[in-house]
């Protein structure tokens, strides 16, 4: 695929969460606060523009050049080839989402991940796991079948 192809159906994924940019906002909020975030005022900075460009539809923000001069204060004039700020902070990102994930696992209602080779974020809707209600009876069922083995009562 080549990159512009990337990049259109890294925004064609964006589209249907659009709708939902407040509580992608807040969870971007509670994800900037966390202890996995808090010691990097440049990771906290660079995650917030690019989510917040992506859900309101300026991709054309997302790239390279444009997230150097714009997130970090670089000249007009920046060289992408002898700065590599970008790219070592979007790595730092990456890797504090893992942790925050690892961490926290899916608290919250979206996850936000940012891909290698891309400046854009993707969004998923967390679904939290089913619950299977057991009764004592069938409790003592699954017990019998999946150890073989049922335990005598206490007196």
């Amino acid at each position: 695929m080549t990159g512009k192809a990337e990049h259109e159906a890294a925004v064609a994924k964006i589209a249907p969460f659009t709708k939902d940019e407040e509580a992608i906002s807040k969870q971007l909020d509670v994800i900037l606060e966390s202890q996995t975030f808090k010691g990097s005022r440049r990771s906290q900075d660079f995650l917030k523009f690019v989510v917040e460009k992506s859900l309101s539809g300026q991709f054309g923000d997302l790239k390279e050049r444009i997230l150097g001069i714009e997130i970090f204060g670089r000249s007009v004039t920046y060289d992408t080839s002898q700065d590599a700020i970008v790219r070592v902070t979007a790595r730092d990102v990456r890797k504090r989402l893992g942790q925050y994930y690892e961490k926290f696992g899916s608290d919250g209602e979206f996850r936000i991940d940012l891909q290698p080779g891309s400046y854009i974020p993707e969004f998923s809707r967390i679904t939290a796991p089913a619950v299977t209600f057991v009764t004592p009876a069938e409790e003592s069922s699954l017990l019998t079948v999946t150890t073989g083995y049922t335990s005598r009562p206490m007196y």
